[in-house]
């Protein structure tokens, strides 16, 4: 192990005190300050503070300050590109044919070794693949748990040379982006690097990629780059094929919807001697294959809700389509609130359905069309969520794995009826054939949510877009690339910084929100008046009543004493009548979450959760047949007997079945109530707690009035379906 050096100087560094780093740090990169602005506040200051210098003059000095950090710093190369290939004489050639390219790039071998010696990543990087078991049973977390990392340091090992190295993989990815659409050639090609030990233009582009990737050529034991994470046209683009194949496999592009893949893999040695047979005709009619050169026209999203939209609007007249429509509209504008789940308070127009709708839409569109579209149409998308789902655990085993495949054989049965009903001719569709490669692949590479496949589109906003706003606007890539340059390195001296310990000692520290003020029993009735802090009408306002409340609170600390014995109102503990009650708003749960993006380490930070919560009840039966599913009215502590009790007021739900439904795979609940239909409440203890649970209404084949909203549900629906879709975590509970 290498040892880190003495901590620098400050007076050797660029900055002359931790404070200045972290002021400059927040004016370029928190607030994103204008230069006139920071020559503003820079005069300001020298006003204020006339007995000292500020910390920078004006825009030009904090820049200046920020390019002179050698932290994290790496330098850009560049390249010029341009077609060489033939050109029809006798036709006019094409835009791009006649145009130069400038390329700029860093090191990638440079890049890699900063990210091996980065200490943030110390203890979260594995230095050797590993077998990961749980009771016997092989887990696929990460990249290098899967087989291929396996296999690589095997064939390293056997290699004397390469005694005592490390098996570093090199993970890519890439996206095209657009930053205006009104102006005209505005598009970039980013290309994202990074290693795989971490725990989480088209006609020119193979060309680039060599260029830029010529660095690590000598540094691989095989020359082989392993995995590109990417949407459908990369893919195609990367592997040279037809818009409409597989770039895994040579199945046919008649037949991508047979279950039984192909043995044969795609890879070079077959491509190239097809090249070298074949016409560019025959490569392209028979195989799927294309030069360098041929444009992708781009492929098939969100397939299955567009032939929902497609049967609604073929199988009614306009009008009544467009009811429909704004009905399965309305019901996911009403889903309740949950804590990472983007609420669509006007609904979402099915015009406007956009990929970054989609994600936050497949969490509430299940419910939202039972009793609008046949019954086989919600039980594919019921398959097909199931899959997602599991495939995108961040922890899947080998019985996982055996589920994923059910579960593909499954939807390949139902989807038929998008078939049967007229809507869709054939299944040969490569982003929904892409699906039954994952078993495989799995087995290879870990579970997908071992790589960060998303960095090629969240990335974007931060390395593309944003600096794009911030400059000229004008042939901006070098303006940009010196924008994302100064952002690295004040993320790297940061990182630097907080090694050492050199940061983190501001004077403000942050007070956390005490309780509300103690409140006696009788005053009690003010706060539940007040309702939820979501704002929420529900039933609980009837429990105004002291008297109620503290029957409950009695029948609690009955529990508490383990007296199963059921005691009249006479001989429950007595509570004085001045008992101080402590009212929260919120609290904090915490839980084992294997699955979690954290891994199999455990904990994630996450928002608060409100509403409805399970409630464990028996730890020895699975899934939701051993929780409890709760509506939280109040959350409350007070003393009795020298010992404090955190409590929550709720109202029950039970089960309608012992079953999940069969249509939808989701639990049925409904509200529990007594013999006078008043809602059964009870005071439990905040241990009992499990998590919060989303619950979306039942509306069946009925239309939703038009001004119906969110906040109405719990009181006007009386069934509700646990939304075990709401996030990873109720997928994993609600079964």
């Amino acid at each position: 192990m290498l040892h880190h050096p003495q901590p620098p100087l400050l007076t050797q560094t660029t900055f002359v005190s931790c404070a200045e780093f972290e002021f400059a740090e927040f004016l370029y990169n928190s607030v994103e300050m204008s230069g006139g602005n920071i020559d503003k506040l820079s005069e300001l200051l020298a006003a204020l503070y006339r007995n000292q210098e500020p910390p920078f003059n004006d825009h030009n000095d904090l820049y200046a300050s920020i390019n002179s950090i050698k932290h994290g710093d790496s330098c850009w190369k560049s390249f010029t590109i341009s077609y060489n290939g033939e050109v029809d004489p006798e036709a006019d050639p094409l835009g791009w044919m006649m145009e130069t390219y400038e390329l700029w790039y860093r090191d990638p071998l440079a890049i890699m070794e900063k990210q091996l010696a980065n200490p943030d990543f110390c203890g979260e990087m594995d230095y050797a693949p590993k077998l990961v078991h749980n009771g016997g049973t092989r887990q696929y977390t990460d990249f290098m748990s899967g087989g291929w990392a396996w296999c690589e340091a095997n064939k390293i090992a056997e290699d004397k040379a390469c005694d005592g190295t490390m098996l570093v993989p090199v993970v890519l990815g890439s996206d095209k982006t657009t930053v205006s659409v009104a102006t005209g050639n505005n598009e970039f090609y980013p290309l994202y690097g990074g290693i795989g030990n971490v725990h989480n233009n088209q006609q020119l582009f193979h060309t680039s990629l060599y260029h830029i990737l010529r660095s690590l050529q000598p540094h691989m034991t095989h020359p082989h780059v392993s995995k590109c994470s990417d949407d459908y046209p990369e893919q195609a683009l990367l592997a040279c094929i037809v818009s409409g194949w597989c770039p895994k496999c040579v199945a046919s592009l008649t037949n991508l919807n047979a279950l039984d893949l192909p043995g044969d893999q795609r890879f070079y040695e077959h491509t190239t001697a097809l090249q070298e047979a074949c016409t560019l005709q025959e490569l392209w009619d028979n195989y799927g294959i294309v030069r360098d050169l041929i444009v992708i026209k781009g492929t098939y999203k969100d397939h299955l809700i567009e032939w929902v939209v497609d049967y609604i609007n073929t199988e009614n007249t306009a009008a009544d389509a467009a009811r429909i429509l704004a009905d399965i509209d309305q019901r996911i504008a009403v889903a309740p609130q949950f804590p990472g789940l983007r609420r669509f308070s006007q609904g979402c127009n099915f015009k406007q359905w956009t990929g970054d709708d989609s994600k936050a839409l497949m969490k509430v569109f299940l419910p939202a069309i039972v009793g609008q579209v046949p019954d086989g149409m919600v039980a594919a998308i019921c398959s097909f969520m199931e899959f997602c789902y599991l495939a995108r655990c961040s922890v899947i085993s080998e019985d996982t794995l055996t589920v994923i495949e059910t579960v593909l054989e499954e939807f390949n049965t139902k989807w038929q009826i998008f078939k049967d009903l007229g809507i869709h001719t054939d299944f040969n569709l490569p982003c929904q054939h892409a699906i039954f490669h994952y078993p495989h692949l799995i087995h290879k590479f870990g579970c997908p949510n071992g790589l960060c496949s998303s960095i090629t589109e969240n990335k974007h906003i931060k390395a593309i877009k944003k600096p794009w706003c911030h400059s000229s606007r004008h042939q901006a890539l070098r303006q940009i690339l010196l924008i994302n340059q100064c952002l690295d390195e004040l993320v790297a001296t940061r990182v630097h910084f907080e090694s050492y310990r050199m940061l983190g000692n501001s004077p403000v520290k942050w007070r956390s929100t005490p309780p509300l003020a103690n409140t006696d029993i009788d005053g009690i009735v003010d706060q539940i008046d007040c309702g939820a802090a979501s704002g929420m009408l529900l039933a609980q306002m009837r429990l105004a009543k002291t008297r109620e409340l503290e029957l409950h609170i009695c029948k609690f600390l009955q529990d508490q004493m383990m007296d199963s014995e059921v005691l009249s109102m006479q001989q429950l503990p007595n509570i004085p009548t001045q008992t101080k009650i402590n009212v929260y708003h919120s609290a904090v749960l915490t839980f084992y979450a294997p699955s979690d993006l954290s891994g199999t380490q455990g904990m994630y930070d996450v928002g608060g959760c409100y509403n409805c919560v399970y409630l464990s009840n028996d730890s020895n039966e699975p899934g939701f047949h051993g929780l409890h599913i709760a509506h939280l009215q109040l959350l409350f502590s007070f003393k009795w007997n020298r010992e404090t009790f955190p409590c929550a007021l709720v109202h029950w739900f039970s089960a309608v079945s012992d079953s999940l439904d069969p249509l939808t795979g989701l639990w049925i609940v409904e509200p529990d109530t007594d013999a006078d239909r008043h809602l059964v409440i009870a005071v439990v203890h905040l241990d009992t707690i499990f998590r919060g649970v989303h619950l979306i209404g039942i509306a069946g084949s009925s239309f939703l009035p038009n001004h119906f909203a969110f906040h109405h549900t719990f009181d006007a629906f009386s069934h509700f379906y646990i939304n075990k879709y709401a996030d990873h975590h109720a997928h994993e509970i609600a079964f």
